[in-house]
Order: C-alpha cells, then sequence, then structure tokens
C-alpha cells in the first residue's frame, strides 16, 4: 500500500462514526467524529451502543472481518474490534457503515491500553 493511500484512510476514518481513537496515553478519553473527547469506560453499552446487549471485543482486529462476520449473524451482540493499524481499521469500519451495522465499532489504539477505556 503507498503511502499516500494509508495517510488517506487515516484522514477518512476520522470522519466515521464507528471509529473512535486513543491518543493520549495519560488518559481514558478516546477521540470520536470532529475531534470530540469522550469517555466511555463502564458505559459503553448505555452510551455508546444504546442498548443492553453484550459486548464481545476483538483484539488486533486487522480488518475486522471477524467481528463483521458475528455482527451479521448476531444482532444482539456489540462488537468493538480494536487495532493500533488505522489503514486496516478503515476497511472494517467502512463495511460496517455500508451494510448498516450498527452495533459494530471500531478502536484505533494499542491494545496494552485498553483498561484505561474499557471495562
Amino acid at each position: 500500500m503507498s503511502k499516500r493511500n494509508k495517510l488517506l484512510k487515516f484522514s477518512e476514518i476520522l470522519s466515521y462514526p464507528n471509529v473512535l481513537e486513543h491518543l493520549d496515553i495519560h488518559s481514558p478519553l478516546l477521540t470520536k467524529q470532529e475531534n470530540e473527547l469522550v469517555s466511555l469506560k463502564g458505559v459503553w453499552k448505555e452510551q455508546y451502543f444504546q442498548n443492553n446487549y453484550p459486548i464481545t471485543l476483538e483484539l488486533a482486529c486487522g480488518k475486522g472481518d471477524y467481528a463483521l462476520g458475528l455482527a451479521r449473524q448476531f444482532t444482539d451482540r456489540n462488537f468493538i474490534g480494536v487495532d493500533v493499524k488505522g489503514a486496516r481499521i478503515w476497511r472494517g469500519a467502512k463495511t460496517a457503515l455500508e451494510e448498516q451495522l450498527a452495533q459494530v465499532a471500531f478502536i484505533r489504539a494499542r491494545i496494552e491500553m485498553m483498561s484505561f477505556f474499557c471495562t
């Protein structure tokens, strides 16, 4: 993948409503669209997904194929894919939006930082 293509994908995922980023290793806040900071620790179901379905977490999700496949099968569950590579998350997030899979979210972050923003 060319560097230019990767940079375009990085900028595009910032506009996706189903992608959040954890940028500050000293803060539990996530960044979502429009650079808005949000704290979702402990309130993912209520505030992000707005339902009471269980959450399945996919670590090192890559393009999110597993989370997307499960979301298609289990509409009564929420799915969060986590990966540090934004160009990979771009594909999964774009597919989720195209297929209107509202119960799928992606977080661009280092896995070892998850205790800051997930419980």
